[in-house]
């Protein structure tokens, strides 16, 4: 039995797996021309290429250094403490390269400064510094102050091939989650979708959230308190299950569903159509059309797959959970984008932010209500299965307590986790969520149509021992030791994939 790539975003954040990433060698250098032309008349909306404002000496514009940070999706990726002054550079043009020196991206401070000062609400004074924070696969972001100690968030697009569309549908999912829920999310300052600006990518300004990701305190946190995380998790998939679509795709402008945007797809996949779907046969079809194969062997079997999909699909035409209405499902659902506060008396975390919804979309109830990735097995890491085992019951648990007893919300969360299977599951993670090298691509999707013809994968491939938790199987009595149960206060720090 062939073992998928289950949980392969996560286990790449922690470094144990390599990913693909695209990146544009061209290197952009700062227009120092336009940042000495300022104008305040052009301080509303956002800025085009050649668009400044205010005023920036001349001295100001020259770079004072340079420093490399490694942005590269088969890294850890690296969090900087905020406060730390350490190699903080406030001016000039910087440069960030990948670990193989395969992208370089120049974003030129000045004018970010510059755009932060006249734009962003209230009267905060000057943007006085700006320095790196943390850095992803996808994204590098910055931290800028202002005269008054207010502060916010830069996050910078790394590739500058992205689909314009993906940068405007994260806007829009953030726009409509924050006016359609009580989920806490970032506020949207500015935007800017010219990859070529001056300040050297596209990028947002936004809310800086109080609290850290979850990923950093996890693993100090006692059984006790990660439940009461896990709940508050549970609670933001309650409120997304609310939110219904009627087809599947990606948000745009006013609340409407258009193309579909998944990294999964190459940079020109813009050209070809890609949705809006009505039925989740022609949604998950779309992932096996001829543009997206990378080589002949897997278009090959593509074919193949399609017919027994099609086959599964029909025997499950009439099923609730693969049906309108559609969810709206988190892009990147893990640790490193749920930020959580502690009380400083009792330890227990808060939910402060959900982050990063690039790449988001409507789509089956049946793929919202899963298991988190961090609370997943995986053999690598089999000190955890106990407490995980624990963490996904009082998941689900949480979930099902937020709807009335036979009610068909209830019904329809319990039935999600009942019927997880590896057609669905399997698929999802081979084709939905990152665009493979092309040597791995032929084994991995290989060894998806193996176990779709011998019918014996897993729904979940990170342990190969797995089966249904006693819920939905065995009853057993879940119980943990006391030496789990306890808070530490030191531990190591994971990096977020932003």
């Amino acid at each position: 039995m062939s073992l998928l790539p289950f949980n392969a975003n996560h286990w790449a954040a922690q470094g144990l797996l390599t990913l693909e990433v695209s990146w544009n060698t061209s290197k952009l250098q700062p227009a120092v021309n336009e940042l000495e032309i300022m104008n305040q008349e052009h301080c509303t909306g956002v800025l085009t290429e050649t668009e400044t404002c205010q005023q920036v000496s001349h001295g100001a514009i020259q770079s004072l250094k340079e420093f490399d940070v490694q942005v590269a999706g088969d890294e850890k990726a690296r969090d900087a403490e905020p406060n730390n002054r350490n190699g903080a550079h406030t001016s000039g043009t910087h440069k960030t390269s990948s670990a193989d020196s395969a992208s370089q991206l120049d974003l030129n401070f000045d004018a970010i400064k510059h755009i932060a000062t006249c734009f962003l609400p209230g009267n905060h004074g000057k943007c006085t510094d700006m320095r790196y924070l943390a850095s992803g696969t996808f994204h590098i972001v910055t931290l800028l102050e202002f005269e008054d100690g207010w502060s916010c968030v830069g996050r910078f697009t790394i590739d500058k091939e992205e689909n314009l569309r993906a940068l405007e549908s994260e806007q829009a999912t953030l726009h409509y989650v924050k006016h359609n829920s009580s989920i806490p999310t970032p506020a949207v300052y500015y935007v800017n979708t010219n990859a070529n600006h001056v300040a050297g990518a596209a990028f947002t300004l936004q809310e800086r959230l109080p609290g850290e990701p979850l990923s950093k305190m996890w693993d100090n946190l006692s059984v006790e308190h990660k439940k009461a995380a896990i709940s508050q998790v549970a609670d933001v998939v309650v409120h997304l299950s609310r939110l219904h679509f009627h087809t599947i795709g990606s948000l745009k402008a006013n609340g409407e569903i258009g193309t579909l945007q998944n990294r999964t797809l190459n940079p020109k996949d813009g050209l070809y159509p890609n949705g809006p779907f009505g039925t989740l046969k022609d949604y998950m079809f779309s992932f096996l059309s001829p543009e997206h194969g990378q080589t002949d062997e897997v278009l090959e079997m593509y074919p193949k797959i399609k017919d027994i999909l099609g086959a599964l699909l029909a025997e499950q035409v009439s099923n609730p959970i693969l049906s309108p209405p559609w969810r709206l499902i988190h892009g990147d659902f893990d640790s490193q984008n749920m930020l959580f506060e502690r009380d400083k008396s009792s330890g227990v975390p808060t939910l402060s932010g959900i982050i990063d919804w690039d790449n988001s979309y409507a789509g089956p109830v049946y793929y919202l209500y899963d298991y988190p990735i961090f609370i997943q097995d995986c053999d690598m890491e089999r000190d955890k299965y106990e407490v995980n085992k624990i963490l996904r019951k009082h998941f689900v648990q949480s979930i099902m307590n937020s709807f009335p007893e036979d009610s068909g919300s209830r019904t329809e969360a319990w039935e999600c986790f009942r019927q997880k299977s590896n057609w669905l599951n399997g698929f999802q993670d081979t084709f939905t969520r990152i665009r493979w090298y092309a040597d791995a691509e032929r084994s991995i999707v290989r060894g998806y149509l193996s176990e779709l013809v011998d019918g014996d994968g897993l729904a979940y491939g990170g342990r190969w021992d797995w089966k249904p938790d006693s819920e939905f199987g065995d009853d057993t009595h879940d119980e943990v030791s006391s030496q789990d149960s306890s808070d530490e206060e030191s531990g190591s720090e994971e990096g977020a994939d932003i």
